[in-house]
C-alpha cells in the first residue's frame, strides 16, 4: 500500500471531478468508478461538491491554489474492503490533519490494483486559512506505513519510513538520463551508490585526494581502488565498477575548484591530454556492461571500426589488417584533436566579437549620457567624481528659483508692494543665471533657446487678435414667427 501526492491536480475542483468520475474528454467511462463519498460537505454526490469547494475557498485572503489531490494505492495481490479503503482515507487525513477539511473520494476498478482518489479543499471551513504542504509527502508516507503493518497489508518501504533500508540501496537512474544516453548511443548510466556504500567510499578515497600532488597522481591512487574521475554536468564523479558517487560526497574540503587551485591545471585540460587506454582501470574478472573497462574498452585506438572488420578478423589478423587499423586509429585522434582545437578557435573568436560588442555599446551609453547631461557631468561621472549635484543641474535649479521669485516680484510691483529699482534687480538676476546656463548647454540645446526666445519675442509684438462677436441667440417664438 502506498500513497502519492498527484503531481497535476487539475485546473480546478470542477476539471478533477470530472475526471474522476467520467474520465478524459472525448474518452468518458464512468463505468470505472468503484464508489465514491464526501467528507464535510452539503451533499454526498461528489459531482456536487465542486461549487461548495470553490465558494469556500473564494472566501479566503490566500488561496491561489486550493486543490489538493491525494492518490491511494494497494497491491495488485490485495482486495480491500469499500470499508479499509474508507476506514485507510479518514485515518490518513486525520495523520495531515485534514479532518475537517472539504473532501470528495472517488475508488476506481478500471486497473489491475484497487486505488482510491481524495480531493481535499486546502481551505478550513471556520478559520479559512489554507493548509500547508510543508513536509506532506513524509506524512503521507508514515501514515500508510504504520497502517500497513496496522492492517496486515504489504508495507512498500521509502525514505522516512524505512531510512536503514534505503541507505543500503542505490539510487536508480531517472528516465531523463537513461534516454539521453540512448540517444546519443552510450552506455547505460551507472546508479548511484547508497548511503552505506558513500560513506565507506569516503573513508577509502579521503587520503587519496590529501597525497595528490596533480591530476596523474591522483589518477593513479584511484585505479589502484579500481576508481575513475569523469566529468558529469558541472562537476566530477567518481565511478566504479556498480555505480558512481559525486565529488561532493566526499565533504566541503574536497571541491573541483581547490584541486584544480592546487594542481596548477584544470581538469578540462587534463581530460583532453590523458590516454584514453589509461581508463581501464578495473580488475579483468570484473566484467559488466556497466564497468569502466568496457566504456574505455570501445574507446581503444584498436577497436575503431570494430564493425567493419569483422569479417577479415574471422578470417585471421593479417599485418596489412594490423597497419591498417593502426592508421585508421591515428587518423581518428587526429581528426579529434583537430576538431577541438577548432571548437577552441571559434570560442575565442566569440568572446572576443562579445566583448567588442559590450564595449561598442557602452561607447554609445556614455556619449548619450554626455549629451543628455552635459560635457561636464559625463566627465565627472567617467572619472568616478562624488556622487553630489552637477554644475549643469545647480545652474537650471539656480535659473528655475530665480524665475519663480521674478514672477512673484511682478505680482508685488503690480500690488505696490515693491519699487521699479527692486523689479529691476530681481530681473537683471534672471539675466545672468540665463547667461550663466548658456555655458553648459549643448550647441543644439543654444540654439533651441534662441528660437524660442525670438518666437516669443514676435508673438508678444503681435497685437491680440480681435474677439469675434458673440452670435445673438433667436428665441423660439421668434422662429416661428419668421415662419
Amino acid at each position: 500500500m502506498i500513497g502519492k501526492v498527484a503531481a497535476k491536480g487539475g485546473r480546478g475542483f470542477r476539471g478533477a471531478i470530472n475526471y474522476l468520475l467520467r474520465g478524459r474528454k472525448g474518452d468518458e467511462d464512468p463505468e470505472r468508478v468503484a464508489w465514491s463519498d464526501t467528507r464535510n460537505l452539503l451533499t454526498a454526490d461528489p459531482d456536487l461538491a465542486p461549487m461548495q469547494m470553490r465558494a469556500l475557498a473564494a472566501m479566503a485572503r490566500k488561496s491561489r491554489k486550493p486543490l489538493y489531490h491525494v492518490v491511494l494505492s494497494w497491491h495488485r495481490d490485495e482486495a480491500p474492503t469499500d470499508d479499509l479503503m474508507r476506514l485507510v482515507a479518514d485515518t490518513t487525513l486525520a495523520d495531515l490533519g485534514l479532518s475537517d477539511h472539504q473532501a470528495a473520494l472517488v475508488a476506481h476498478k478500471n486497473t489491475n490494483h484497487r486505488h482510491l482518489h481524495i480531493i481535499v479543499n486546502k481551505v478550513h471551513p471556520e478559520t479559512l486559512k489554507s493548509w500547508s504542504t510543508s513536509n506532506d509527502y513524509k506524512r503521507i508516507e508514515l501514515s500508510i506505513a504504520r497502517q500497513a503493518l496496522e492492517h496486515g497489508m504489504t508495507m512498500v518501504p521509502g525514505r522516512f519510513n524505512s531510512p536503514e533500508q534505503i541507505a543500503k540501496t542505490s539510487r536508480r537512474v531517472k528516465d531523463g538520463e537513461f534516454q539521453r544516453d540512448y540517444r546519443h548511443g552510450r552506455p547505460d548510466p551507472l546508479p548511484h551508490y547508497s548511503i552505506s556504500q558513500i560513506h565507506a567510499l569516503r573513508e577509502l578515497l579521503s587520503s587519496a585526494f590529501v597525497e595528490a600532488t596533480d591530476w596523474d597522481h591522483l589518477a593513479n591512487m584511484l585505479a589502484s581502488e579500481a576508481v575513475t574521475l569523469q566529468r558529469k554536468g558541472q562537476g566530477l564523479i567518481l565511478a566504479g565498477a556498480d555505480g558512481f558517487m559525486k565529488l561532493s560526497d566526499l565533504g566541503k574540503q574536497v571541491r573541483l575548484r581547490g584541486l584544480e587551485d592546487r594542481f596548477g591545471e584544470t581538469f578540462a585540460n587534463y581530460d583532453k591530454r590523458r590516454d584514453p587506454v589509461a581508463l581501464v582501470l578495473e580488475p579483468e574478472e570484473v566484467k559488466g556492461r556497466h564497468t569502466p573497462s568496457h566504456r574505455a574498452e570501445r574507446l581503444r585506438p584498436e577497436n575503431f571500426n570494430k564493425d567493419d572488420r569483422k569479417d577479415k578478423d574471422a578470417k585471421g589478423p593479417t599485418t596489412s589488417d594490423d597497419e591498417d587499423s593502426a592508421t585508421t586509429a591515428d587518423a581518428d585522434l587526429a581528426e579529434v584533436e583537430r576538431l577541438r582545437a577548432l571548437e577552441r578557435l571559434k570560442r575565442i573568436a566569440r568572446a572576443e566579437a562579445a566583448r567588442e560588442a559590450r564595449r561598442a555599446a557602452e561607447t554609445t551609453d556614455d556619449t548619450a549620457a554626455r549629451r543628455k547631461s552635459g560635457a561636464e557631468n559625463a566627465n565627472s561621472t567617467s572619472s568616478g567624481g562624488s556622487a553630489g549635484t552637477s554644475p549643469r543641474r545647480a545652474a537650471f535649479e539656480d535659473l528655475a528659483g530665480s524665475r519663480a521669485g521674478h514672477d512673484i516680484a511682478k505680482k508685488m510691483h503690480a500690488a505696490g508692494l515693491i519699487t521699479d529699482a527692486q523689479l529691476a534687480r530681481s530681473a537683471a538676476e534672471v539675466k545672468r543665471l540665463e547667461d550663466d546656463l548658456r555655458q553648459h548647454l549643448t550647441l543644439a540645446e543654444q540654439l533651441e533657446n534662441d528660437l524660442y526666445d525670438a518666437l516669443k519675442e514676435t508673438k508678444e509684438a503681435q497685437p491680440p487678435p480681435t474677439p469675434k462677436p458673440k452670435p445673438t441667440k433667436r428665441r423660439k417664438r421668434d422662429k416661428d414667427r419668421d415662419r
